[in-house]
């Protein structure tokens, strides 16, 4: 990605993923973009607001949902996350050294949370949802099994459309 690729919104924010709905955008501002590891801001529609004191936590946090969402489906599923599955979560598995984000689909709610287990990524969406990505789909039912309850997919071969990404970048290859 070369800087010319890059938007500069009304704002000043330097325009670097949207969500893939378009529901978020986040960036930095054009007046620290020159920093070493400038803060991320994030925009639902209402301003932009902090997300992460540093960019390059911010785009960690971007790789990872990737990474889940564009796995073998076989290998990932999903849950409400009530609270005997979040103690679960919180005691049973390790949670990643990576600070909370504000979850973007409710910025005033609780925050997004990684956690790690033997051979599982698992992401706590504000306290309410839960996703697993597992490197193999014997992995992913040890966790449904730890964590009881009302998975969306159970045993089945996972959900249509796991493999797509939540986000993408704003800067494009320019057409030859």
């Amino acid at each position: 990605m070369v800087p010319e690729w890059l938007e500069v919104d009304s704002a000043g924010v330097v325009v670097f993923r949207v969500e893939n709905q378009h529901c978020a955008s986040w960036g930095v501002s054009a007046g620290s973009a020159s920093s070493d590891d400038p803060p991320v801001l994030v925009d639902v529609g209402d301003g932009w607001r902090p997300y992460s004191d540093q960019l390059t936590l911010a785009l960690v946090e971007m790789v990872l949902p990737e990474a889940m969402f564009s796995a073998d489906q076989r290998a990932c599923d999903n849950r409400e996350l009530d609270e005997v599955a979040d103690a679960t979560l919180i005691d049973g598995f390790e949670r990643l050294p990576l600070p909370d984000f504000p979850f973007w689909a409710g910025l005033d709610e609780s925050p997004l949370r990684w956690f790690a287990g033997p051979d599982v990524l698992l992401r706590d969406d504000g306290g309410g949802w839960l996703w697993v990505h597992a490197r193999t789909p014997e992995a992913l039912q040890v966790v449904r099994e730890r964590l009881p309850g009302g998975w969306m997919f159970g045993a089945s071969a996972g959900p249509p459309g796991c493999n797509q990404p939540v986000a993408r970048t704003v800067a494009q290859v320019p057409a030859s």
